[in-house]
């Protein structure tokens, strides 16, 4: 696989601004453009996880745990 297409990413966050929430967004997008995505994914469909909140942590890292997360899930499919 040499990219990854994400249809849809749905986030749930209280406590963050709008644009807190759109930077975070970005920050996953760039995650996940480096990341290494397990090869031969094929179409993962709809996947789930969910992330403890972290009082007062900051957007990277958020989103740095959001990306893991999503990448560990995928390896769990092929």
């Amino acid at each position: 696989m040499t990219g990854l297409d994400v249809d849809r990413l749905a986030i749930r966050l209280t406590g963050y601004s709008a644009s807190d929430a759109r930077r975070l967004a970005a920050l996953i997008g760039d995650g996940l453009a480096a990341a290494a995505v397990p090869p031969r994914l094929h179409d993962a469909g709809a996947m789930h996880a969910s992330l403890p909140g972290r009082a007062h942590e900051p957007l990277e890292a958020t989103a740095s745990r959001i990306v893991d997360a999503m990448v560990d899930a995928m390896s769990r499919l092929v």
